[in-house]
């Protein structure tokens, strides 16, 4: 499984791994390589996720807290991840 930048940090699962590999793309302190369009919408769905470290791993929030916080699915935020990260499988993980 996939570590942090850093190599310290795994993941509790693919959907905290998919989410970290974008954060860390999009980081400019160390060279990013990608960069997203403007949007409020964007912005909102890709930083509502809050995180905690736990015995297996970095660890995401549930979708259904965050659609409690924003009102809302974050789909557009899940859609870029996912696209973001083409290389990995996520039947069932979002």
């Amino acid at each position: 499984m996939y570590r942090d930048r850093s190599g310290q940090l795994g993941f509790a699962n693919k959907r905290a791994e998919s989410y970290w590999r974008l954060r860390e793309l999009l980081d400019p302190a160390y060279g990013a390589t990608l960069a997203l369009p403007p949007d409020p919408k964007v912005l909102a769905d890709l930083t509502a996720p809050r995180w905690k470290l736990t015995l297996q791993g970095i660890l995401l929030e549930s979708k259904d807290d965050i659609r409690g916080r924003l009102g809302r699915s974050p789909d557009l935020g899940d859609a870029i991840v996912m696209a973001c990260n083409l290389g990995s499988s996520y039947s069932s993980v979002f």
